[in-house]
């Protein structure tokens, strides 16, 4: 269910008395909150977020309608997801939000490249990388500081010292960091180590939210509640429904600064490729959600030989970003190594195509 209201008769005075009611009438049905949805779109919103199903719908209008007049209208919503769905924002005109980290703007005009290592195995080479990354344009620096592989018994990450690598390698560079949210806490060695209040710590600039835990509600609503954005990764396996209401998670804990990521699914044969790139999910996902949506073709193809093919393809789907995976060469021994791409210039070359595809398919060539 949600709350249309009027935009020149809303006042911050207004939006608390509803959202308090709100609160206050939800206690007959569970529980409800209320969300007020991005004021970049337009109409401005009200989600209700909890089980609607039992209030008529009628009588709500017209109490919320008898105690302020910026409401013009209650409505059930039967798409979902219901906060992040583009049919409630028809004056979008087909543009998605924009999701500022730390001065650089995902969903915008511009093509966005978030490029790295897969994993930090040291300071010397992440900071290699990452000068690699900003010579060649990129925008944001990724790097694996916490990793949750397939096999448990494999390198799992450097924790907290990856962190501060990061963190040192940023400054050195100015490029803002991207990295994965595994766990909000962890135990080792008899202590209690916190995750979340290490990323702010370290000036962690987006979390991310990984293909392993994309439907891991909690996790999202932790990482929600920092205020940090979120990159976040659709689960191989989910359907584009199951990953729309999945994407909803951070907007239910407050946070409307969510970039979708399409990264592939398990390909058919992957003796020639890990996975495959779900290019139809990318259109999908600009078509159905107001969310900006980025491509990782790295993942999404497995195969450093078709990164920039499935990168520049994706980008005439819809994808308004990449996020390329970068190794020194020779380090065979380090993460996902056949995946990336192994020379700046091999970089710098991607970064500069990707960039004349994306003002070619949007007219700005």
């Amino acid at each position: 269910m949600i709350i249309k209201l009027n935009g020149n008769k809303k006042t911050p005075e207004g939006i608390e008395k509803i959202s308090n009611a709100v609160t206050g009438i939800g206690e007959s049905y569970g529980g409800w909150t209320a969300q007020l949805l991005p004021s970049q779109a337009e109409p401005h919103i009200i989600g209700i977020a909890g089980d609607t199903s039992q209030a008529d719908v009628d009588s709500i209008a017209s109490y919320f309608k008898s105690i302020d007049p910026s409401v013009d209208d209650v409505v059930r919503v039967t798409d979902s997801p219901p906060l992040v769905s583009r049919n409630l924002y028809p004056d979008m005109n087909g543009k998605t939000l924009r999701v500022n980290v730390n001065g650089i703007e995902i969903g915008g005009d511009d093509f966005t490249v978030i490029a790295g290592p897969c994993t930090v195995h040291s300071f010397d080479q992440t900071l290699e990388l990452a000068h690699w990354a900003k010579e060649a344009g990129a925008n944001l620096l990724r790097g694996g500081a916490f990793k949750p592989r397939s096999d448990p018994r494999t390198f799992q990450g450097l924790g907290i010292e990856g962190l501060e690598i990061l963190h040192r390698v940023s400054q050195i560079t100015g490029l803002p960091v991207v990295t994965e949210l595994v766990y909000s806490t962890k135990r080792k060695n008899g202590e209690t180590i916190d995750c979340l209040a290490a990323f702010i710590e370290y000036g962690v600039a987006m979390g991310q939210i990984g293909a392993t835990n994309s439907n891991s509600h909690g996790l999202i609503t932790d990482l929600a509640q920092t205020g940090l954005p979120i990159l976040h990764k659709r689960n191989p396996s989910a359907s584009i429904k199951q990953y729309t209401l999945s994407l909803q998670t951070a907007w239910l804990a407050g946070n409307t600064n969510v970039v979708a990521c399409e990264r592939g699914v398990t390909a058919p044969d992957t003796s020639y490729q890990r996975n495959m790139m779900d290019f139809a999910a990318i259109h999908a996902l600009r078509q159905q959600t107001v969310l900006p949506v980025i491509g990782d073709a790295s993942h999404g193809t497995g195969r450093e030989d078709l990164v920039e093919k499935g990168t520049l393809s994706s980008i005439i789907y819809g994808a308004q970003g990449t996020m390329v995976e970068i190794a020194l060469p020779g380090m065979v021994d380090h993460c996902d190594y056949a995946q990336s791409l192994k020379s700046p210039k091999a970089l710098k070359e991607l970064i500069a195509n990707c960039r004349e595809m994306y003002a070619i398919v949007n007219g700005k060539h």
